[in-house]
């Protein structure tokens, strides 16, 4: 394969993964919030025991985007921080009222991508997912040589 050919095969897959980006950010700006916030929203929505620091690691987030966003939360009462599972990390808790407003923006999202793979078979899917995984594997590996 040729220097040329490789290269575009690497934009591509840029384009794709700034591609997406870019809408989820329209559907972030349809909802009135960032990017970073449905982000945010996303990570807590979706993993248990969520902290700040798990979503900068996790969705390599900015620290500071992420606590303001936070921070916002916190001071419009939509969220409490829980400091009994660590002296050091506190828990994101969502009041009643907030959870259900960032599971519908959240479960909305995540129903429009379902959709949008609905034009994939399930070989289709199957074949993305593992080229996917082996691609990101090979690019950690690469990565940690350097």
């Amino acid at each position: 394969m040729s220097c040329v050919d490789k290269d575009n095969r690497m934009n591509k897959i840029l384009d794709y993964i700034f591609r997406t980006d870019r809408l989820y950010s329209e559907y972030a700006h349809k909802k009135n919030i960032t990017y970073n916030r449905l982000m945010v929203y996303y990570a807590i929505k979706t993993t248990d025991s969520c902290t700040q620091k798990s979503i900068v690691e996790r969705w390599n987030l900015p620290k500071q985007t992420v606590n303001t966003v936070v921070q916002d939360l916190k001071n419009k009462k939509m969220i409490s921080l829980d400091k009994r599972n660590s002296k050091r990390e506190k828990t994101i808790v969502l009041t009643a009222q907030v959870k259900i407003h960032i599971s519908n923006i959240v479960d909305e999202m995540v129903d429009f991508g379902n959709s949008a793979l609905e034009v994939l078979s399930e070989k289709e899917f199957e074949i993305l997912d593992s080229s996917m995984n082996r691609y990101l594997n090979k690019f950690e590996e690469v990565l940690l040589e350097i």
